[in-house]
């Protein structure tokens, strides 16, 4: 198949092709004032404390409690691309 023209591939400078994903998952933003809610209720415990506290993507099971518990709104979905 031709990568250039298929969804999900970018061409480079080079005119190589690599493969692109839509970010998964959730980040915490400045907006976290440090309850600690969202790492309580995360079940792989992959969330750091910290000011803000850090979700470790690696471990992340992109369930969003912590997205759907936070008090001040401060768990937000991630964005973009990575390649």
């Amino acid at each position: 198949p031709n990568l250039c023209t298929t969804p999900g591939y970018n061409t480079n400078k080079c005119g190589r092709t690599k493969k692109t994903y839509q970010k998964k998952g959730f980040e915490i933003t400045d907006a976290c004032i440090g309850c600690g809610t969202c790492a309580a209720v995360c079940p792989q415990q992959a969330i750091d404390e910290g000011q803000p506290y850090v979700i470790r993507q690696e471990n992340c099971l992109h369930c969003g409690l912590c997205f759907r518990d936070c008090p001040a709104e401060a768990v937000i979905r991630r964005s973009g691309e990575e390649g």
